[in-house]
């Protein structure tokens, strides 16, 4: 078992080295008697390049071995359009090689006639991913010749007040390409609930390669406040022999488990089970397989605990001390944690998947009582987890500082032994919007405190750095005023990333990007001497590149807007 009481608490502080410019230079094939990428025009290579960046694959190898294509109709930018980019495929003859199509939003023009004809020529095709609407029969139809592709259907939040939810999940019944699907709804009458219920139902028992399941049924939010649960049941409400397949993942979300009447206080019109159905669901599903589980329902996941032999993944985002147990008693050793707050694992939960844990994320969103730095894990204790589990790969925390960057925090992050990627949340300061917590967190730096951890940890395995600047509560449909934007239009997100070139690497040279800046933006900063500020900078005028560059406008200065 790995030992949490070991370590000391004084760490050495070292020295910040000054940063690594990156010097332009021209491209150059690397074997000039083989084709390259060199001999293309600028506008192919442009297209290209923004493949790469919404696939995002991990390393060049990765990407020699996967080939990912994203067909976006919700981005407002329409250069490099989905109509565009399948030409781009057909015309460079590359259909045989896209491993992964995802296909996000709907769009009734020229580029969904032309994937309806080159879907069938996509010979090494795995997965396709459908986010929108619903996915159309053609594809559907298609994909049924292909029984080895597997088809991953997301339903966005919305969708069910504007399109008639059966008919557009009744198309997906006893399909064998399912492999996942992700369902998240807002219903008001409980009629609108019991209708998709129902047809996730059928789904659940007709299709018998779905093995992922995400779901999220709501009532919609007011003013903080929830809508009435309607009286009538209008979940699944599995019976007698009905029996889905055995699930590998599970998100649950929102989901009203349905109890048997006790009285007539408690009685629930429509409901079938004679049990509570959260015990029910512990006997209806097969939880042997189950490697991920998402879930706000403590008492549904204590409840299944002892059968989940094969778990790997947990997330639980509420903060409840019942969670201790299921950390101590698991039947497994969990590889990925997700934890509001540290004290709801503890060092002894934590120790006893220590030498399997690869991914720890101890994360919450800030709320108005200005409390979120006091929860924040102290240097003693980030020390204890360091040492106590050292095949933590990829770490995700919240960090306080006051006046001051978190140096000794940085510094003892700097030393996990095998941590590539690394996201630290700062809190913005919700308590006092007045008065944002500095120092803030801006584009210019992002790269010194990427150094800083590389320096700390002298032979750091660390490749990739994201630094969130506040983390908003969501806002509701009616807000009680503006003042309820400011913390979304005043949080930004940065990510760093050492350069995956051979040669670049080992000079420690990387890249910094803002996440909500498009392209022509981030160029525009990593172009810029670090902490200048231009008058003349075409981009001034837009709230997310001001944040980006100065930081969040003190609530005080800031023009209230939706």
């Amino acid at each position: 078992m790995p030992n949490f009481n070991s370590g000391s608490y004084e760490e050495e502080q070292p020295v910040p080295q000054p940063m690594i410019a990156i010097e332009p230079r021209e491209p150059q094939a690397t074997n000039p008697q083989l084709p390259s990428l060199t001999w293309l025009v600028n506008e192919i290579i442009a297209m290209i390049a923004d493949i790469l960046e919404e696939t995002s694959p991990n390393t060049i190898s990765s990407l020699a071995l996967h080939r990912e294509v994203l067909l976006d109709h919700t981005r407002t930018d329409r250069r490099n359009s989905p109509a565009e980019k399948l030409e781009f495929i057909y015309k460079g003859g590359i259909l045989e090689a896209i491993r992964k199509l995802e296909v996000r939003g709907y769009d009734s023009g020229l580029s969904k006639s032309k994937l309806y004809d080159l879907l069938p020529k996509t010979t090494g095709l795995t997965d396709v991913t459908w986010s929108g609407i619903c996915v159309p029969r053609p594809v559907l139809q298609i994909l049924a010749e292909k029984l080895s592709i597997r088809l991953h259907a997301e339903f966005n939040d919305g969708w069910v007040i504007n399109t008639p939810g059966p008919r557009v999940l009744g198309l997906l019944e006893a399909n064998q390409n399912l492999a996942s699907l992700k369902v998240k709804i807002e219903y008001v009458q409980e009629y609108d609930c019991l209708q998709c219920t129902q047809s996730l139902k059928r789904i659940l028992l007709s299709c018998p390669n779905l093995h992922t399941l995400k779901i999220d049924l709501n009532l919609p939010r007011s003013n903080g406040v929830a809508l009435t649960p309607p009286d009538e049941y209008c979940d699944f409400g599995f019976v007698d022999e009905e029996r889905p397949p055995a699930l590998e993942e599970l998100e649950l979300g929102g989901y009203p488990f349905g109890s048997p009447e006790e009285n007539d206080m408690d009685k629930e019109p429509g409901y079938p089970i004679k049990q509570y159905e959260r015990d029910s669901w512990a006997d209806v599903f097969v939880w042997s397989q189950l490697k991920v589980l998402t879930t706000y329902h403590v008492n549904f996941a204590l409840k299944i605990m002892p059968q989940l032999i094969s778990l790997k993944e947990f997330c639980c985002l509420w903060d409840c001390k019942q969670l201790k147990t299921f950390y101590e008693q698991v039947p497994s050793s969990l590889e990925s944690i997700y934890v509001a707050k540290f004290q709801t694992i503890g060092l002894k939960g934590l120790s006893r998947h220590g030498s399997s844990l690869k991914r720890l994320t101890v994360h919450q969103k800030e709320g108005e009582e200005g409390e979120w730095q006091y929860v924040t894990v102290d240097a003693e204790t980030l020390i204890k987890i360091r040492d106590g589990c050292p095949n933590i790969e990829e770490l995700s925390l919240d960090l306080s500082r006051d006046g001051d960057w978190p140096y000794e925090m940085l510094g003892i992050l700097g030393r996990f032994p095998s941590l590539r990627s690394l996201k630290i949340w700062f809190e913005l300061g919700m308590g006092d919007r007045d008065n944002p917590i500095q120092p803030y967190v801006r584009f210019s730096d992002i790269g010194k405190l990427f150094e800083y951890l590389r320096v700390t940890g002298k032979t750091s395995r660390l490749r990739k750095l994201e630094i969130a600047s506040g983390s908003p509560p969501d806002v509701d449909r009616n807000p009680v005023s503006s003042r309820s934007f400011w913390p979304r239009y005043n949080s930004t997100n940065f990510v760093c990333t050492l350069s995956e070139r051979g040669d670049e690497a080992p000079k420690g040279i990387y890249n910094v990007r803002c996440t909500k800046l498009m392209r022509e933006r981030n160029e525009y900063f990593q172009k810029t001497e670090a902490g200048t500020k231009d008058p003349n900078c075409p981009f001034s005028d837009e709230e997310d590149f001001r944040v980006a560059r100065d930081g969040p406008t003190p609530l005080d200065k800031w023009r209230c807007h939706f």
